[in-house]
């Protein structure tokens, strides 16, 4: 059975669409990252960890496969992925010939807050940088 906010975001969807950017096919065009390092570092999906059964979008640097020791865990579980494109698609709803390029919007669920920038917004790619303030806090270091 889908959500009622499910159902609004696909409603969303469809009626998004201006001649700057298809909206179309979207999904298989936005890209997560990790704005918790200098440069963005690529989130990518991770199953089955020792503590996490389910998959969710960690930092390259999660469990420190940076390759430069850093452990960062900043981390994004599936319905908040879904839960920050729809409110995205909401602010490019708003203003469908704009570049959103910097754009920042805080997605709220019952225990997550999640900070998130538009880093590149064009119509090949749209890279998202997110902070999940829950687990990092402010300021981007754990337990803060």
């Amino acid at each position: 059975m889908m959500r009622s906010a499910e159902r609004k975001g696909q409603h969303k969807m469809s009626s998004v669409s201006s001649e700057h950017t298809d909206m179309n096919g979207v999904w298989d065009r936005i890209k997560i990252y990790c704005l918790n390092h200098k440069d963005p570092a690529p989130m990518e999906i991770i199953k089955n960890t020792e503590y996490i059964k389910t998959p969710f979008y960690a930092c390259e640097h999660y469990m420190g496969k940076g390759g430069d020791g850093d452990i960062c865990p900043n981390r994004l579980n599936l319905d908040d992925y879904q839960g920050i494109i729809y409110k995205f698609f909401d602010l490019y709803a708003q203003t469908p010939f704009a570049d959103l390029t910097g754009r920042t919007y805080t997605y709220h669920r019952s225990r997550q807050k999640i900070f998130v920038k538009v880093i590149m917004f064009s119509d090949e790619e749209i890279r998202l940088g997110v902070r999940n303030l829950t687990v990092m806090g402010p300021s981007g270091k754990a337990g803060s």
